[in-house]
């Protein structure tokens, strides 16, 4: 800017050169000199007269939002940067730069708010001037998958701190990451809870599992059993079946377990003619002397068969 002023014989082709001072940039020729490239030609066919314009460097800021974390990419066309936390970049004006988001595990990308002009993850934004973008990530919601197994049947209550959930068949919840979420098994009538399998640290029918990602957990239930057992007495002799299954068959099989409300019908059969059966004892009384006893697998049964010699 020390000499803007020479003098130059008629018709001579005089090149011009802007070059921006640092923190500036070139923004154009105006005058009898045009064009935006930093070289520029006039002939003097006359007195000229040329403007070159330099604008200063704008600053673009970015911030980095929300519960969860990530990291945004800044793109000029020339030159890439990444920024995992607020910062902030100087472009020259009229620069277009495109930024991208990219959210870290267990987070999620939640939108862009200020000056930036979005599509999904990515952005755009023209440098007239200085702009301001916010980029937020929140914490990902992960899924709790509950799975209730076995023979028998029950419910299991999820809680969080704030909210409840039950589930009487296999299920699923979305939690926050970090959330420590309560489990508690309740087996229905008739049915046992017998224990926790996958993610949960289970204390008996309680069990906790801190959602740092995704988790799974089974609870299973079966259903109550309870042992029918059979004695053979008496100086005859004889064998009890069981005729509505295939388990008691005594006196090789004289005892097994039944599920809660099963019903079960024994025979007493004399083993020849020699034999007769003399009646039932136990929980097999109310048959008397004949041949079949009926029992309700309501708790643990115990039922005696006595044989006698023919003619005692």
């Amino acid at each position: 800017p020390g000499d803007c002023t020479a003098s130059y014989a008629t018709d001579t082709e005089v090149a011009l050169t802007a070059t921006a001072a640092t923190g500036s940039v070139f923004a154009g020729w105006s005058g009898d000199c045009d064009g935006g490239a930093s070289t520029t030609t006039v002939t003097l066919g006359a007195a000229r007269s040329c403007t070159a314009r330099f604008d200063a460097d704008v600053t673009l800021s970015l911030e980095i939002a929300g519960s969860g974390t990530g990291s945004v990419t800044l793109d000029d066309g020339s030159n890439t940067t990444s920024c995992s936390s607020t910062c902030s970049q100087d472009y020259s004006v009229g620069t277009t730069v495109t930024l991208v988001a990219d959210p870290a595990n267990a987070s999620t990308f939640t939108g862009w708010t200020g000056d930036c002009t979005a599509s999904g993850d990515t952005a755009t934004v023209t440098m007239s001037a200085a702009r301001s973008c916010t980029a937020t990530f929140d914490e990902a919601d992960v899924t709790l998958s509950l799975t209730i197994a076995g023979s028998g049947s029950g419910t299991v209550t999820l809680a969080d701190g704030q909210n409840t959930t039950s589930c009487s068949s296999t299920c699923s919840q979305d939690y926050s990451a970090g959330t420590t979420v309560t489990l508690v098994a309740d087996p229905a009538n008739a049915s046992t809870f017998t224990g926790w399998t996958g993610d949960c640290t289970a204390s008996g029918d309680t069990a906790t599992v801190t959602m740092s990602q995704a988790r799974s957990c089974t609870a299973v239930f079966d259903l109550t059993q309870f042992a029918l057992t059979v004695d053979i007495t008496g100086s005859g002799s004889g064998t009890v079946r069981s005729t509505t299954d295939s388990g008691i068959d005594c006196p090789s099989d004289c005892s097994e377990s039944y599920a809660d409300g099963t019903t079960v019908i024994l025979e007493a059969v004399p083993e020849d003619s020699a034999s007769f059966l003399f009646g039932w004892t136990g929980d097999c009384s109310n048959a008397g002397r004949g041949s079949k006893a009926t029992i309700e697998m309501t708790t643990s049964r115990s039922c005696t068969a006595e044989f006698r010699p023919t003619g005692e």
